[in-house]
């Protein structure tokens, strides 16, 4: 699982990627368990620009 959510972090840094686009493409679950997931592992992100993480 660890090596799944690298995978997405590493996705959310490209340009032009959104967590829709991601789930679209990669995850077989929606895009508000995606978020739920990526914030409960302390994952902060923001849909702008600039992409922004912190673990």
């Amino acid at each position: 699982m660890n090596h799944e959510i690298k995978e997405i972090l590493e996705d959310l840094l490209i340009t032009g990627n959104t967590t829709a686009k991601i789930v679209k493409e990669k995850v077989r679950i929606g895009e508000k368990k995606l978020k739920e997931a990526l914030h409960n592992a302390g994952y902060e992100y923001r849909n702008s620009d600039q992409k922004a993480g912190t673990m």
